[in-house]
């Protein structure tokens, strides 16, 4: 998730962005999911979250914790619209956990990332100056990926997924994500058998290495599965790789077919793709006409149009 939340201030250009869960307790509240990119002194407002958290009433925001109203559910909302300030002022956790750290000062753009009626995360962006529609737009662009990414952490958490289960939801990361089993890839998603396709040797030893930055660890559970490793790499796709993994997927190509898409769609001639990829002109003129056919076009700017206008 921290990459993820990590990407939101770019988006909207915001000057920190915070996401958080509160989960019911038997006294008060706990603070499940948090992560923040560039909030001021990130740690001592964690602290003072799970405090008030701790004795914080049933109502302790403007919207319902447990079951967002409908109208509030996966919505891009700036808090401004939904009171005036003075009542704003008055809700708990403004007056007893915003206020000592001045986020009350900044306008504030907020999404409730809910899977049905169930809050899967508070996620948000503050700046002192007020966003923009296009700010909004740009979190609701975010709002899917986040829900992918948070429905899948949920139910790692609950381990209670099928191998079939876990594997459905790695695929709906955007990211590049394996399985893995005492360092063996067992499972890898689209984007990540695109790269494997193109550097397996690389992506394994990465995979391997010691902990880093670009990439995530967590040791899961599922029925009927033995213990795995969920490897993701943080480093974003570009819309090309992207792509190319999917329609990979999708259109059943080899490997070399897929390298020679990735020439053909940028409007290189067989001349420039055989150069590339270290193979005659009239091999590439083969792989042409079965790429053709396994994408169901029959020319080659048809395919093109296919590839980057199709989802």
């Amino acid at each position: 998730m921290r990459d993820v939340i990590g990407e939101v201030p770019r988006l909207i250009d915001a000057e920190f962005a915070i996401a958080y869960r509160p989960f019911r307790q038997e006294q008060g509240w706990g603070l499940g999911l948090f992560e923040t990119c560039r909030l001021p002194d990130a740690k001592r407002f964690k602290t003072a979250a799970e405090a008030f958290l701790t004795s914080a009433p049933s109502r302790f925001a403007p919207y319902d914790a447990e079951r967002p109203e409908p109208r509030q559910r996966n919505r891009v909302l700036r808090v401004a619209t939904l009171m005036d300030e003075r009542s704003w002022m008055k809700v708990p956790i403004v007056r007893d956990l915003m206020v000592p750290f001045g986020l009350h000062r900044f306008d504030e753009v907020r999404t409730l990332i809910c899977d049905g009626p169930s809050l899967l995360a508070w996620v948000g962006g503050f700046r002192m100056r007020p966003f923009s529609s296009t700010a909004m737009a740009a979190l609701a662009e975010l709002s899917p990926a986040l829900k992918a990414r948070l429905r899948l952490e949920r139910q790692l958490l609950d381990a209670r997924v099928s191998w079939e289960g876990l594997t459905l939801a790695v695929d709906s990361l955007p990211a590049p994500a394996f399985l893995l089993a005492n360092k063996r890839i067992e499972y890898a998603n689209a984007t990540g058998r695109f790269l494997l396709q193109r550097d397996r040797r690389a992506i394994q030893g990465l995979l391997a290495g010691p902990p880093s930055e670009r990439i995530s660890r967590n040791v899961i559970a599922a029925n009927g599965v033995t213990s795995l490793g969920l490897c993701v790499i943080h480093e974003p796709a570009s819309d090309l790789d992207v792509r190319l993994a999917r329609k990979g997927a999708a259109w059943g190509l080899t490997c070399a077919e897929s390298g020679v898409v990735a020439s053909l769609v940028l409007g290189d001639a067989n001349k420039t793709v055989a150069a590339k990829v270290g193979r005659t002109e009239a091999t590439i003129e083969f792989h042409v006409t079965r790429i053709l056919k396994k994408a169901g076009v029959s020319s080659r700017s048809e395919l093109v149009a296919v590839f980057w206008t199709d989802p």
